[in-house]
Order: C-alpha cells, then structure tokens, then sequence
C-alpha cells in the first residue's frame, strides 16, 4: 500500500514536471523524462501521439513526399528517437539484429511509425518491390510469422 502512494506521488511529480518541461520546450530533457516515465508505469508499446507528429517523423514524410533520399543522420535519429519512445520494441529488434541488415531495421522501424511502403522505398532508396519482398522475407523467416505482407505494420506495432 506504501509502495501505491509513493507511485501516485512519483507519477504526479513527473506528470508536472513533464507538463512544465513542454512548456519550455526543453525537448532533450523532456524525452529523459518521458522515458523515466514509461519506465515507471512499465507500460509496453504505448502509443506517443505527439512522436507521429514530431519535426522529425514529419520531416521524414516530407522527404518522402518530395521523392528524397532520407539521410544516414536523420535515420539514426529516428533510431535514438524509438530508443527513447518505444524501449521495447526496438529490443525486440535488437535480438533479431543478426538476422537484420540495416535497411531491414529501417524498414521495421518506418513501419511501426505507419509509413507507407512505398514511402519507406523512397527514404531508402529502393524500389516499392524491394520492400514488399523484404517484408515477406522478413515475416517468414525472422518473425516467424504466415501473415500477408500487408499485415507487417500489425506485427511491428505487436512486437
């Protein structure tokens, strides 16, 4: 019961600190916090509404809108970014990381942020068919899954 009203307490405390923090607009301490704070709910695959319509994700649609090539800076930070906002599904794409070449990982992580295939074969440089073949290469032979590629964004949001 102690342990309740601490946890009440802690959460209330971070919720303001949280709330205060976006104000500022001190965005590198916020996603400390925000982690910190997932941590404590230990709440798996949240969904973080404001992370679909961060700068970054936009950016990246943009890009993607325009035909361009996403940089290697701007995808490892959408690779810092999941870090931070879905801890557990990028571990769960850690363990698989033998079994995944880079592209793969990006492809699995625009995926979880619902981008288009054909989005995600302009952000990387490849053809619409490459990325509907690795996600059924992917889905059989790494996940383990008898799906439709079209269910792959099902499976990303799952892991």
């Amino acid at each position: 019961m102690q342990t309740d009203i601490l946890k009440t307490k802690e959460y209330a405390d971070l919720l303001a600190k949280y709330q205060s923090l976006r104000e500022r607009y001190e965005i590198g301490e916020l996603e400390e916090l925000f982690a910190s704070f997932l941590k404590m709910l230990a709440v798996d695959n949240v969904e973080v509404p404001d992370f679909y319509t961060s700068d970054l994700v936009q950016s990246l649609h943009q890009l993607a809108a325009a035909g361009k090539v996403g940089s290697d800076e701007l995808l490892e930070e959408l690779h810092n970014q999941l870090m931070i906002y879905y801890p557990q599904f990028m571990g769960h794409l850690q363990q698989f990381s033998g079994m995944l070449n880079l592209h793969n990982m990006n492809i699995c992580m625009l995926s979880r942020l619902h981008f288009h295939p054909s989005e995600i074969a302009t952000l990387l440089d490849l053809t619409p068919q490459t990325i509907t073949n690795r996600r059924a290469r992917m889905l059989a032979h790494v996940f383990h899954k008898s799906v439709s590629t079209s269910r792959f964004e099902d499976v990303m949001l799952r892991l």
